[in-house]
C-alpha cells in the first residue's frame, strides 16, 4: 500500500470513529431526553381527567 493510500485510510478511520462516536452520544442523549419527556407526560395525564 502506498504512503498516500495509507494516509487517506488513516484519515478515513479517524473521521469514521468521530462520526460514530458522536452518533452514539446523540442517541444516548436523545433516549434520555425522550425518557424524561415521556415521564413528564405520564405524570400530567392523570391530572387532565375530569
Amino acid at each position: 500500500m502506498s504512503p498516500g493510500a495509507l494516509a487517506w485510510m488513516i484519515v478515513f478511520a479517524v473521521a469514521a470513529l468521530a462520526f460514530f462516536g458522536i452518533a452514539v452520544i446523540v442517541v444516548v442523549k436523545g433516549f434520555a431526553d425522550l425518557k424524561g419527556l415521556l415521564h413528564l407526560t405520564g405524570e400530567k395525564a392523570p391530572n387532565d381527567g375530569p
